[in-house]
């Protein structure tokens, strides 16, 4: 179950129509008390972190390490895939698996970077 705190303004998630969609002031303002609808009510689900996801959102084959990568300005991050996510470096910080979901990674994205994660080919 996704929780509000981990939940940024840009993020990518599936609704219940199936189609993937941008989280927005308008979906902080249904979760509002007096409307009473929860997250789940808006999310069906996160999107998965895949290597396809990652080649529509901007990141590059790279064969030196067998994997993808994208960079903005010095920041790079580096990913590699077996079933799941098997290494993950940004900025020359190994975070290992620890990102499951596309929301996760851009918001650690945007931490570091100051910018958002390209997702405008998904």
């Amino acid at each position: 179950m996704i929780q509000a705190n981990e939940i940024r303004v840009g993020n990518i998630f599936i609704g219940y129509d199936d189609k993937l969609f941008s989280w927005g002031l308008k979906e902080f303002s249904f979760i509002d008390t007096d409307v009473n609808i929860s997250i789940n009510e808006i999310i069906k689900s996160p999107v998965v972190l895949s290597e396809e996801i990652l080649l529509k959102c901007g990141f590059l084959e790279d064969n030196n390490y067998s994997g993808l990568h994208s960079k903005i300005g010095a920041l790079e991050i580096k990913i590699r895939f077996n079933s799941k996510i098997a290494y993950c470096e940004i900025g020359g910080i190994y975070f290992g698996d620890r990102f499951k979901y596309l929301h996760e990674l851009q918001n650690v994205w945007h931490s570091m970077s100051g910018q958002e994660l390209n997702t405008s080919g998904l």
